[in-house]
Formats: structure tokens, C-alpha cells, sequence
């Protein structure tokens, strides 16, 4: 899209392969998360017909209910602007479905299931009012029911009346059913190792606000045309979507674009840079279904790419809409980074393998030699490191190009790891204390939670340790220091910290676990 207009629009690949019918630009897929943007818009249009505040305590506008299980006093210093920054701390429904034992895109997934979990919450990821940010599906579902509860309308509804029908947005919708039937739908797909396809649908029934959405590139470019003409919503609502959220100690708030991936956050939308121009985007990903709507605002240039396959780890959506604007937007680019290798000997890359920790999340950046070189895993990013000095490497993608800093503290000679990625706060790592042998039927038992209602068998496999659970494989720890393992619970809770809680006789009494989209997450050990 070029300033309000559509330049070029084509579908490739298949909609349905049952009957063989093709993706066209009007073909209606799963959108996923860009649904955020269109729930914003709907929270801004109350905001400015002045039904309620940004700032508003979001008990105010919710039955108390929902709430009441989160610590004492946290639940009113929540506000509908940190739900709809992911500055709330609330734990997302998705991580903690998965973590409880259901299967995305298996089991059927209802709103009420995820008010249970809600109200069944009795810790977060992270003390309001806006102290650190976190990705939060369940925020959107919040402000989703916040919406509903002024209007007296479904989402889907007020969604249609107040966005889609001024912006001819015809293909466009909120759907309540996972059942519902979709005239030229492109059917979700992920591929087998065998090289077959099998249909990976999202079960999701009246899950509006943070997901749900039908729509189609060509209604996009509708959307897209709305930030040139401002139709709905006027300068009020789409400033304040691509105003960077601020948090409390000044901040901008960073959070994931795709697994690993940083970037700052308005409202509904993510604001970023590519190769020295401003961006404003969204991705999504549910299912057999991959999405992204990405604008230069200054440039008044846009690109939307909706995709019915579950594409691998090392291909993102971002990378393809990129390579679009780089053919459109070529002389305005800045030019890309050129890299020089430096060739290091195996000691001295041998010398940064390990496991490094962030003191603040908890989460584990992993280091490791494959294929010759270095190779880092944190949370989703994996990927092989490019050597430019000896202390200095460089990630050249997906989803983004950081920098991987060795360096060591000046007061105890620890090694810690500094990562930068583009566009986003850099992280600090502490270098794991050295592996001590350890006796590892101290950690077999039951482990419970209470919010989540699971239990968690930690058994021997082998010389290791996994974790047995319900409708998932087990998951096998791999041991990093005495109370610290690594596993991969599932696929949106790939490479997370388990760390074992000890008493003040060093008994194990619990667990916890940290990573992508969760933050000290525990398990009490049965006796």
C-alpha cells in the first residue's frame, strides 16, 4: 500500500488442499494477533466519547469477580492502559493453557475456561503499575469484556459498527465460534516430517479481543488507508496506538515481536525501526495460520502478508514483508550492515559455551558449539553467532540482527553476556556457577499448582531428569548448576528455566519456572 492506495495485491499457494482451491488477494484467513490493533480502536473510541479513562482501574469497568484472586491491592492498581501495553503483569492464557496440559490446536478453548484461569490467578509476572512489560493475551480478552460491558455490545459487534463497516471492511470480523462457517476461508496447515500436511485449526470459541479475527490483505489495505484519511478514530486514537508505552522508571517498554524479538509498544501496536526508517506493526501466529501488517508511517508505505502455514522457526513473516519494502522503499534505506568474521580457535570459543542467567527475569541465554562455531539459544531466538572480534558476535537473523557482548564484572572477574538486540533494551547475563555433582533423586516427587491445577512428575530418565505431565511428552531437564535445569515444555514455552526452591534446612519445597511470557511461575512439592 502506497499512501492510502493499493499498489499490488496477489495470492500464492493453496487456500484448501482438500479441494485444490488457490489463495487470492480476497481469500479470509486467521489473522491472529493483529486483532490487537482492532481492540484498541474500539477501547480509544470509548475513551473519546468519553465512557472511560485510559487510566481507569480496570475493576471499574469488569465484574469484580474476575479479579478477585490476585494479591491483595494489585488488582486496583491494574488500568485498561496497562492491558492494552502488556504492562498489566496478568499471565497470559496461552502459557498458562499449555502449562496446565492443554494442546492449542486440539482442544477446544472456551472464554469461560480462560476466566477460570483468571480468577484463579493468585500471582503475577511482574508487580504493577507499570514496572516491566510482558506479552499478555489475557490483557485483550480483559479489554475485550471491558468493551462489552460499556457498549452493552459484542466485541464482534461493536467492532463491525464503529471500524469495519466505515472502512468498507466487508470480509472483516470478530468470530465467537471456531465452528463457524467462512465462505472462501484458507484453511491453517503445518508440515510433517514425512513432507505431508495436516490441518492445524485454532479451537477457540468467543476468544475476541487478543484473537479471532477473519479478514483478508485487501481489507487490510482498508485499515492501512485509515492511517492516511483517519476515518475512524481521528489524530486521538491513532496517535496514541504508535505512542511508545513509558514505564514508571522512564523506560519505553520493550516486548516480543516474535519469539526473542524486542520491540517498543503503543497500544495494539508495536513501533520499531528497519534500516533508519520508523515502522509500526503487529504480528501473528495461532495455529497453521502467520501474519504481519507492517507500515512506514513516514513514508506512507505499507505491507500485509497473511499466511495459512506454520513455518519453521527460522522463518518469520517480518523477514518477508522486509524483503518487500526493501524492492519499494531501495533508496530510502539505509544500507544494510556489512559484517567482517573474525576465525577464533576452538579453546577460545570454548571458553564462552554455558549457561548465562538474567538476574531480573531469570531467564537463560545458552551458548553452545555446533558446526564449528557458536551457536545461541534465548527463549525462541536460536541461531548461529558470526565472530567480529573475540568478544564480540553478531546474530544476523531471524527474527532480528543483535549483538552478543562477552565480558566479565569488574569487582569478581564473573563472565557475563551482554545482548543487544536491534531496536530494544540491551539484556545482561551472568555466567551459571560451575555444574557440582548432584544427587538426583532429591528432586523426583509430585510438584502441584494450585492456579493452574496440574501436577508435574519429575522422574529419572536415565542419567537425567524430566518432567511427566498431562497430553505432553516428557520433557527432559538438562542440568546447569545445583538448584538450576533448562527444559522445552512446548512450543511457546521453548528453552525456560526450572529452578528448585529449597527451605531454610535445604529441603526442595517447590519450583519455579521462567521464560518466554512467564516470570516466577511455581510449583509446590507434595509430600
Amino acid at each position: 500500500m502506497q499512501a492510502g492506495r493499493l499498489v499490488y495485491a496477489r495470492g500464492y499457494g493453496i487456500a484448501d488442499l482438500d479441494h485444490n482451491i488457490r489463495i487470492t488477494p480476497k481469500t479470509v484467513f486467521h489473522a491472529a494477533s493483529l486483532a490487537k490493533q482492532f481492540t484498541a480502536m474500539c477501547i480509544l473510541l470509548l475513551v473519546e466519547r468519553g465512557s472511560l479513562c485510559l487510566n481507569d482501574g480496570v475493576r471499574k469497568h469488569l465484574n469484580p469477580r474476575l479479579l478477585n484472586n490476585l494479591p491483595s491491592g494489585l488488582g486496583e492498581q491494574i488500568t485498561v492502559r496497562d492491558i492494552l501495553s502488556h504492562t498489566s503483569g496478568i499471565r497470559d492464557q496461552f502459557v498458562l493453557l499449555t502449562m496446565a496440559g492443554w494442546r492449542l490446536s486440539d482442544d477446544v478453548i472456551t472464554r469461560d475456561d480462560v476466566l477460570d484461569l483468571v480468577h484463579r490467578m493468585n500471582s503475577l509476572d511482574f508487580k504493577p503499575p507499570r514496572r516491566d512489560c510482558l506479552y499478555s493475551n489475557t490483557g485483550y480478552k480483559l479489554a475485550g469484556l471491558i468493551v462489552e460491558s460499556i457498549s452493552g455490545l459484542s466485541l464482534s459487534q461493536f467492532a463491525h459498527q464503529n471500524i469495519f463497516k466505515p472502512l468498507r471492511m466487508k470480509r472483516t470480523q470478530f468470530y465467537a465460534s471456531h465452528g463457524l462457517v467462512v465462505q472462501n476461508r484458507a484453511y491453517g496447515y503445518k508440515k510433517t516430517n514425512d513432507q505431508h500436511f495436516q490441518l492445524r485449526m485454532p479451537n477457540y470459541d468467543d476468544l475476541t479481543g487478543p484473537t479471532n479475527l477473519l479478514t483478508t490483505v485487501k481489507d487490510l489495505a482498508r485499515w492501512d488507508r485509515n492511517f492516511e484519511r483517519k476515518t475512524v478514530g481521528g489524530d486521538f486514537a491513532l496517535s496514541l496506538m504508535r505512542t511508545p508505552s513509558t514505564l514508571l522508571n522512564g523506560r519505553n517498554v520493550s516486548i516480543p515481536l516474535a519469539p526473542g524479538l524486542k520491540v517498543d509498544y503503543g497500544l495494539g501496536l508495536m513501533i520499531s525501526r528497519y534500516r533508519g526508517l520508523n515502522t509500526i506493526e503487529h504480528n501473528g501466529r495461532d495455529a497453521g495460520y502467520r501474519s504481519h501488517l507492517i507500515r512506514f508511517p513516514d513514508q506512507h508505505f505499507g505491507v500485509a502478508c497473511l499466511c495459512n502455514l506454520a513455518l519453521p522457526n527460522d522463518v518469520h513473516l517480518r523477514n518477508l514483508v522486509h524483503r518487500v519494502a526493501d524492492v519499494y522503499l531501495a533508496d530510502q534505506l539505509s544500507p544494510a550492515s556489512p559484517t567482517s568474521q573474525t576465525i577464533l580457535s576452538q579453546e577460545e570459543l570454548g571458553s564462552r559455551v554455558g549457561v548465562y542467567r538474567n538476574s531480573a527475569t531469570q531467564s537463560p541465554v545458552q551458548i553452545s558449539i555446533a558446526g564449528g562455531g557458536l551457536n545461541i539459544s534465548f527463549e525462541a531466538i536460536v541461531g548461529t553467532l558470526t565472530a567480529i572480534s573475540r568478544d564480540r558476535f553478531r546474530l544476523l537473523g531471524p527474527p532480528q540482527p543483535a549483538d552478543v557482548i562477552f565480558t566479565t564484572s569488574g569487582d569478581s572477574a564473573k563472565s557475563q553476556l551482554l545482548l543487544q538486540v536491534e531496536g530494544a533494551q540491551p539484556l545482561m547475563f551472568d555466567a551459571a556457577p560451575p555444574k557440582i555433582p548432584v544427587n538426583l533423586t532429591e528432586y523426583t516427587g509430585r510438584y502441584y499448582s494450585k492456579e493452574i491445577d496440574a501436577v508435574y512428575n519429575i522422574t529419572l530418565d536415565g542419567d537425567s531428569l524430566a518432567i511427566v505431565r498431562r497430553k505432553y511428552p516428557k520433557a527432559v531437564l538438562r542440568h546447569v548448576d545445583e538448584n538450576l535445569f533448562t527444559t522445552n515444555l512446548s512450543d511457546i514455552l521453548a528453552f525456560c528455566a526450572v529452578t528448585f526452591l529449597r527451605d531454610a534446612q535445604r529441603h526442595i519445597i517447590g519450583f519455579q519456572i521462567d521464560g518466554l511470557n512467564i516470570h516466577g511461575f511455581e510449583f509446590k512439592k507434595c509430600r
